[in-house]
Parts: C-alpha cells; structure tokens; sequence
C-alpha cells in the first residue's frame, strides 16, 4: 500500500482544521444581517442586496491583488500596514453608519 505523507501532528499534508471555519461563518452571517437589515428599510432590496454582493465580490478582487502585489514589492510589513489603514478607514465608515433608534 502506498504511504500518505503526513506532518509531524499525524495530519495528512494539506489537510487542515476546521475550527477557523465558525467564526468565518459566524462572520459571514452577519454581515449578511446586516446587509438585509439595513436594504429593508426602503423599496428595492433586492437592488441593494445585489449592489453589496457586487461590491463584495469587487472588494474581495482588490483585496487579493492589493495584498499580492504590496507584499511582492514591498514586504510583509507594508502589506500589514496597509492593511491596517484601510480597516481604520472602514471603521470610520461604518460608525458613520445611520443607528437605530
């Protein structure tokens, strides 16, 4: 029988957990909330709701070859940089958010 390479913990190689799975899904259902929370209040949610999976999609393309292309160029360093500007940046945005009442 062939032999399966394994990793020192006795994993499979490539093989992962699972455990970083729930708060991404836990994430993920929240922005999802959200999203539909805050398109409920007018007519034309579906409109919003598909803009945000638009802007989602955009934003997760810019993200990849921003963070490629910094870290490539520039190094680690720079890329957490940038990285942390530009969550202080949506930060700002999102407490600008309209509240409840």
């Amino acid at each position: 029988a062939p032999m399966i390479p394994t990793d020192r913990s006795g994993k499979v190689n490539g093989q992962c957990d699972h455990e970083p799975d729930i708060p991404f899904a836990l994430n993920a259902a929240l922005h999802v909330y959200l999203i539909v929370h805050y398109a409920g209040r007018r007519d034309g949610a579906s409109m919003d709701i598909g803009f945000y999976y638009m802007a989602n999609a955009a934003g997760r393309l810019f993200g990849t070859v921003l963070s490629g292309w910094l870290f490539q160029s520039s190094g680690l360093g720079v890329c957490l940089l940038v990285s942390a500007c530009l969550i202080g940046i949506t930060a700002m945005i999102s407490l600008a958010l309209p509240r409840e009442n």
